[in-house]
């Protein structure tokens, strides 16, 4: 079981821009995935997983370590 069900955590949102980090010649992206708790959304701090993603073949590549923060 994930740490986001066993918290009683849901996605909140998902965003994605260019990465300013990314070897010659790829398209790196940063995708941010933000949980709540719906239940305590004003008492309790969003979790936010960050990571990078490589497009520019056909299978996309993560790149590096999923970096987390409470917000």
């Amino acid at each position: 079981m994930s740490w986001n069900l066993v918290q009683q955590m849901v996605l909140d949102r998902i965003a994605a821009e260019p990465s300013g980090v990314c070897r010659p010649d790829a398209d790196c992206w940063d995708v941010q995935l933000t949980f709540i708790d719906p239940g305590q959304r004003l008492t309790r701090a969003a979790k936010v997983y960050r990571f990078t993603v490589d497009v520019s073949e056909v299978i996309p590549v993560p790149v590096g370590m999923v970096r987390s923060w409470d917000m």
